[in-house]
């Protein structure tokens, strides 16, 4: 159980980074 909440917070982590670095490469081209 304490497991899959591990899994859990590691996917949430990867898709804040990829929303951050997606964010990130958005604002080079338009800002």
């Amino acid at each position: 159980m304490e497991f899959k909440k591990i899994l859990i917070a590691v996917d949430n982590s990867t898709c804040a980074e990829k929303a951050a670095k997606t964010g990130y490469e958005m604002a080079l081209k338009f800002g």
